[in-house]
């Protein structure tokens, strides 16, 4: 009798305990609502604003979207190892024929962001440009 009313109480114990899972967060949407194709592009170096070159680019056409993906275990993992994301957008046209070094060099940004986990929370994962 004593060994069934342990074996009850204790599944009494593991039933009652919650645990909320960690929701995860494994992309970061921009959407691109401007008339014209843009690139966008990004890196976790900071305070450095400035593009590293080579950098690849994404293509997001006028109303399109494009979700920038986290590593495997989502952005809260990733942002265990950094403070900042950076997402740089260029206009397509000059991404597509400018090298990095002169976009770079001539600072040809449309728009940077530079967000932390918080901001990212506080956005739900959404950037809208412009």
């Amino acid at each position: 009798m004593k060994r069934i009313t342990t074996i009850i109480l204790f599944f009494i114990i593991l039933t009652s305990s919650t645990c909320q899972k960690e929701v995860k967060h494994y992309d970061l949407t921009v959407k691109n609502t401007a008339n014209a194709s843009i690139y966008v592009t990004w890196t976790d170096a900071y305070p450095d604003t400035l593009i590293r070159c080579p950098l690849g680019y994404s293509e997001i056409l006028p109303g399109k979207s494009y979700d920038i993906k986290s590593g495997k275990y989502g952005w809260e993992n990733d942002f265990k190892g950094m403070q900042f994301l950076q997402i740089f957008i260029i206009d397509a046209i000059t991404g597509s024929t400018e090298a990095c070094d002169t976009i770079r060099l001539h600072n040809m940004i449309l728009k940077r962001y530079t967000l932390t986990y918080e901001n990212l929370q506080q956005i739900n994962w959404k950037i809208t440009y412009p």
